[in-house]
């Protein structure tokens, strides 16, 4: 393929001049090119930045001649081999992906950086950006690509800029950081400090220089880390003997500039403007691993100053994800700060690939630890040789993917596992599309073809799915064959489950009504609502459903009403005393209603028991009103087939009672809910004003007690206490005149009635 000049056993040593020229001309051959310079200056960020390949190389001149030329693709087969144009098109692809995703990717920025929406959208647009390309090393021309631009970002349109800088800073860069290339991680981020915030960026490189030349005052030269570096290497290399590597790194511009700007540090003080990385390649055990870090340590220490205070032993106490290494800073050259990392093989593994990997906890959220093992992969086979242009299976990502990214009209991205279909997608959604989807219509991505496919159509990495619905379509028993989400199966199994439930309620209220018609009653008779006492239920659905399940004999219905008639008659004969129900039977609550709160005295279920404090809502029924948890499965049950019946509701907390230790027996007590508005003024004098128009001016009115409750329609709580003997006749007139102002609960003698009359 390539001239004798350029052969692949110098492949590290090629002049990219030379391969710009041979690939011109082979594109001269398909149609005139003029010759341009930043085609060459693409091929010399992709040789000198990325130390890539040759084909690499020569796919960075084409995909500029193509995306800028209008070259036709299909004729590049006849003059280049497959794996160069494998780079060119994968390179093409994400360009044009990243052109039309554009307003979308603005409108996801504009949620706030901590949104999990956010973070899920740009998150999968990495992860899809990897999932097309056919070998990921394509991404290098994209890197070079953006270099490029950046290097004359003060040159581009205003809208080129925005979309350049939004593409490095959320895209390229991340997923430079996450592969391991911290280099080309800190050319972007420093250009794109350098074109937004030029002022910042000069005065932090300007003070990297000065501290540098601090160096000059003690051995007249600059501060150079690489010697530095070599210094360590060989004082090492004497004093043990086992094998150890050394990486070396001055923070980028735009790292020191977060920790100035974000973090609030200051500039003066950072201690890790030049650090350097210690692997000792010793056996994977603890105590080896200690001692051998530790003598490092020691070697180090006798030889150079350590800054007081900067050690830190996360060896011995490792941190929480795991990350273990000895940190100090060292004075060099007189009192230029380093940072030393000192760890093991293992240590470093865990450090740069596992839980405790850089990128996790600069970036955070679930959605990045998820992708860990991905990168982890990527980031192994890049290590093993980055430079080759070998047809190799180990640059091919399709296998490191379980998940397609599947988008909806407006462009959000959704993961699917392999082998999901449009239902799976539309109840991806929303249940409510998923339940009525009857089809869609795809766009895909790599051929720009739209097609009209069913609801069992398997979908493809990259597709735009329109989802077709229809009030008349509904989930059926089969649809679980054609679905392998869980959310999806567990919404087509709850649908079918409630369509038969209300099914078979609706049947067993129609033989209700049957049998009741034949004995001469209806639905509405008061003998109804006894029946179900005498039955022991509490709600209708739950009578229904077991009818429907065959535990109620509706063929005795008649022998029940005759035994429930002949008991009321044998009541009503007997005299006896009203008696009070117990607290524990009844809960005092505030229903919400059009946004006005209502007290009722209701039931608690007993299928839930809820108790003060519990969220809770109220289904009135005709015949009941009972409180239920608000996680209670019934109560959910019941918003689903009857919502004009299930009301959202509140405890009506009593904080204090009363003292009665100190009450005589002909005291008189009141527990009064009162209208602020009805007393606008101060409460205990206005209500004390209110009583004397009752009564004589003899008794001492005490109230007591008095704070707000139920939120929005907040009512005072007041206990009012008469004391002496209170005539039976003012008694009443008090107590009518209390009833047409306010809600007025009474109590005598001690004993609590919570019943508001």
């Amino acid at each position: 393929m390539f001239s004798p000049l350029i052969s692949r056993c110098c492949i590290t040593m090629f002049d990219e001049t030379l391969i710009y020229k041979e690939v011109l001309d082979k594109l001269n051959k398909i149609r005139p090119i003029a010759p341009d310079e930043k085609a060459l200056h693409l091929a010399q960020l992709i040789k000198q930045t990325l130390n890539a390949g040759i084909f690499l190389t020569q796919a960075g001149i084409i995909f500029y001649f193509v995306k800028n030329k209008s070259l036709p693709i299909s004729q590049l087969y006849d003059y280049f081999d497959r794996q160069t144009i494998t780079y060119v098109k994968d390179a093409l692809n994400v360009f044009d992906f990243l052109k039309t995703y554009q307003p979308k990717l603005e409108k996801v920025l504009k949620l706030s950086s901590t949104n999990r929406l956010r973070r899920k959208n740009i998150n999968n647009l990495r992860k899809f950006i990897l999932s097309i390309l056919e070998d990921f090393r394509s991404i290098f021309i994209l890197d070079a690509y953006f270099i490029m631009m950046l290097q004359n970002y003060t040159n581009l349109t205003p809208q080129l800029q925005k979309f350049v800088r939004q593409q490095v800073e959320f895209v390229f860069s991340p997923i430079a950081h996450r592969l391991g290339f911290y280099k080309i991680k800190a050319l972007f981020d420093d250009f794109i400090l350098k074109n937004t915030e030029p002022e910042e960026y000069n005065k932090i490189r300007n003070y990297i220089q000065l501290l540098k030349k601090r160096a000059s005052f003690f051995d007249d030269s600059e501060f150079n880390l690489n010697t530095f570096v070599q210094n360590i290497r060989n004082l090492l290399r004497k004093n043990i003997n086992y094998n150890f590597t050394i990486k070396s790194r001055l923070k980028s511009i735009a790292s020191i500039y977060k920790k100035v700007k974000i973090k609030g540090q200051e500039l003066e003080k950072l201690k890790d403007i030049f650090a350097i990385r210690i692997i000792l390649d010793t056996e994977p055990d603890p105590k080896i691993e200690l001692k051998t870090c530790w003598q490092v340590y020691n070697i180090i220490a006798s030889n150079y100053q350590i800054k007081p205070g900067t050690l830190k032993d996360m060896i011995s106490r490792p941190k929480s994800n795991g990350y273990q290494s000895l940190h100090f800073t060292v004075l060099a050259a007189g009192d230029i700060p380093v940072e030393v990392q000192v760890r093991t093989s293992r240590m470093d593994e865990i450090a740069e690939k596992g839980d405790a990997a850089h990128w996790i906890y600069k970036e955070g959220g679930e959605e990045a630890i998820n992708t860990d093992e991905t990168f982890a992969m990527l980031r192994s086979i890049i290590e093993d040789n980055i430079e080759t242009d070998d047809d190799d299976e180990r640059f091919t990502l399709k296998h490191l993917f379980d998940e397609i990214y599947v988008f909806t009209p407006d462009l959000d991205i959704k993961n699917l596992p392999i082998g999901a279909t449009v239902l799976d997608f539309a109840y991806s959604i929303h249940s409510k599309i998923g339940h009525h989807c009857t089809g869609a219509i795809i766009n895909h991505w790599h051929s720009n073809k739209s097609e009209h496919v069913n609801y069992r159509f398997e979908l493809s990495n990259g597709d735009t799915v329109n989802i077709l619905t229809s009030p008349q379509q509904e989930p059926k028993p089969e649809w679980l064959n054609y679905v392998i989400t869980r959310d999806a199966r567990k919404q087509i199994k709850n649908y079918i489950k409630l369509k038969q439930i209300k099914a078979d309620i609706q049947a067993a209220k129609e033989a209700l009504e049957r049998r009741l018609d034949r004995l001469g009653y209806s639905l509405s008779d008061p003998i109804v609502p006894k029946i179900l006492q005498y039955f022991g239920y509490s709600e209708m659905y739950m009578f229904y459903n077991d009818i429907a399940e065959g535990k109620i004999d509706l063929t005795k219905l008649k022998t029940i009403i005759q035994q429930i008639s002949a008991k009321e008659e044998q009541t009503q004969s007997i005299p006896t005393e009203k008696i009070t129900p117990a607290y524990t039977d009844k809960a005092i609550v505030a229903i919400y209603e059009d946004n006005q709160a209502k007290i009722l005295s209701v039931k608690k279920a007993k299928c839930c028991n809820p108790r003060p404090g519990d969220k809770i809502y109220v289904y009135l029924s005709e015949y009941t009103q009972t409180v239920h948890r608000a996680d209670c499965e019934n109560i959910q049950l019941l918003k689903q087939k009857f919502p004009e019946k299930v009301y959202r509701a509140a405890w009506v907390t009593r904080k204090r009672k009363i003292s009665y230790n100190t009450l005589a027996k002909s005291d008189t007590v009141f527990l009064l809910l009162v209208d602020p508005k009805l007393i606008p003024k101060n409460p205990a004098q206005s209500t004390k004003d209110f009583i004397k128009h009752f009564v004589s001016s003899q008794f001492d009115i005490q109230v007591k007690n008095i704070f707000r409750t139920l939120g929005r329609n907040q009512l005072l709580r007041i206990h009012l206490v008469l004391r002496g003997k209170l005539e039976q006749k003012k008694k009443r007139q008090l107590v009518e005149a209390l009833k047409k102002q306010l809600w007025i609960e009474e109590i005598r003698e001690k004993h609590y009635n919570p019943n508001i009359k």
